[in-house]
């Protein structure tokens, strides 16, 4: 009886060993991607889409784990958002690999006119009863436009404000390197600005016989691509600021040199790690952005002062329909002497830091300057349509036949802080305290990756109201 239990038992170990060497033998086996062809492109060139793919011909992928990898990389060539749709295949032939990518092009030049209100946000827009601050103007969105990926946006306004916008970016301008140029240059006038808060309220300042500020900036910059989801950019700018002597009688802090004039060369330097799936409207994955600018150099420019940034998302698929993100969000000032324009907000959009949130839900009526801003963000969806590809074979364009639309109902808990040590620090209401916002809404993505988002939010002030944005909140 013994020797049989030992016979049983000597079986069933080799069996085990057995069974976990097939196991490992199968997660350690690879197949060579032989080829990889790509169907669809009318313009985009081949080079341009196989770069955001993280393998090439002649590499060998493992068979565990392949079909999570093969959707990375369609999420990674849909998320250059030349192309309405992306599907990506790959068929096995005498244990080799052959990807099939097929992509269906955009609309790639948008001429638009403009006409509208130069407020800060839309619950200001909805709030002033007064059309005195109307802009109209035109520009055009060019993108891909050698089939490069890149990208010529040129804007002009007039109204209550004049601008000029160029904007210029040029993908692998050195392809050994994978770095991209990015280039911007505006031109400014206005009349009218925000000089400073009262118990958080925006104050807006005019002068009659002449502009309020002009402002001339202009950078261009290097972006270095480490892999499809990761890079660093580099850029280096020139600010140039002229005020009316105005700007002494409304805000006496509102700039730091007494000549009317506020200039400052500045550098930047920007690394990002964006692993989430859809940048538009993500539902997994996370993104970490680490951010450091100096403006102002010794004996060069009125100030000097450097800024941090850091920010964290991320979204966890709870279901099929329920979906969990949180992200945080900081910024922070280095120098006392800072112009008001150049401080850290809550309520209204950062300078340069752009990437980073800037709205505590339920605080949109105000604006709240610091050195120092925290935010934190939760926030809960349930997809009542689950973002999908929607074919509308109505539509006579194939360019305009596909598009993503997804609805989402979301639940929110916002809460920050901020903190201002700064020399112009005049308003102290709502700083070092905290901060929470908390609320409902409703999240429409649709044609070429728009977001409408309709919320209801409340504050700690017991204050709610509705409002609407067109981008996520969590970046």
């Amino acid at each position: 009886m013994r020797f049989g239990h030992s016979m049983v038992f000597m079986a069933l170990a080799y069996v085990a060993v057995h069974c976990l060497s097939l196991t490992q033998v199968q997660a350690q086996e690879k197949r060579l991607v032989r080829n990889i062809s790509i169907i669809g492109n009318k313009k985009t060139r081949v080079p341009y889409i196989l770069r955001e793919m993280d393998f090439a011909e002649g590499d060998s992928l493992a068979v565990d784990g392949l079909d999570q990898r093969l959707e990375q990389n369609r999420q990674n060539i849909f998320n250059i958002e030349l192309f309405s749709s992306v599907t990506l295949e790959a068929e096995t032939i005498n244990e080799e690999l052959y990807i099939i990518i097929e992509v269906k092009e955009r609309w790639y030049i948008w001429p638009y006119p403009y006409l509208g209100l130069e407020e800060r946000n839309t619950y200001d827009l909805f709030s002033n009863k007064n059309l005195h601050r109307l802009v109209y103007g035109g520009g055009i969105i060019w993108n891909n436009v050698s089939g490069r990926d890149d990208r010529i946006d040129c804007y002009v306004q007039f109204g209550f404000s004049k601008r000029v916008e160029l904007e210029f970016i040029r993908p692998a301008i050195w392809w050994e390197q994978n770095a991209d140029l990015l280039v911007n240059f505006q031109y400014v006038t206005e009349p009218e600005i925000i000089y400073g808060t009262d118990s958080a309220k925006v104050q807006w300042g005019e002068t009659t016989t002449t502009n309020l500020r002009r402002r001339i900036e202009g950078k261009i910059g290097l972006k270095k691509r480490f892999t499809p989801r990761s890079d660093l950019t580099l850029q280096v700018g020139y600010h140039h600021f002229h005020f009316s002597d105005s700007i002494y009688v409304l805000a006496p802090t509102f700039i730091t040199s007494d000549m009317g004039n506020e200039y400052y060369p500045a550098i930047s330097l920007t690394f990002a790690n964006d692993q989430r799936d859809y940048r538009s409207f993500p539902l997994n994955g996370y993104k970490l952005q680490l951010m450091f600018r100096q403006a102002g150099l010794p004996g060069w420019g009125t100030t000097s002062f450097s800024k941090l940034g850091f920010s964290w998302s991320q979204y966890l698929p709870l279901s099929t329909r329920w979906n969990l993100g949180y992200g945080l969000h900081n910024m922070m000032t280095i120098g006392k002497r800072v112009p008001f324009f150049e401080k850290n907000f809550v309520g209204i959009k950062t300078r340069e830091f752009a990437g980073l949130s800037s709205n505590i839900r339920g605080y949109q009526r105000y604006a709240i300057d610091g050195g120092f801003v925290n935010m934190t963000k939760l926030e809960v969806k349930f997809a009542l349509l689950p973002l999908q590809i929607v074919n509308i074979k109505a539509i006579p364009f194939d360019r305009f036949d596909e598009f993503p639309l997804g609805i989402y109902l979301t639940a929110f808990n916002d809460m920050g802080f901020v903190h201002d040590n700064s020399f112009n620090n005049e308003d102290p209401f709502l700083k070092d305290q905290l901060l929470m916002g908390y609320g409902i809404g409703l999240n429409i993505i649709g044609f070429y990756d728009n977001l409408l988002r309709i919320e209801y939010a409340r504050n700690h002030l017991h204050e709610g109201g509705i409002y609407i944005h067109g981008s996520v909140s969590i970046k």
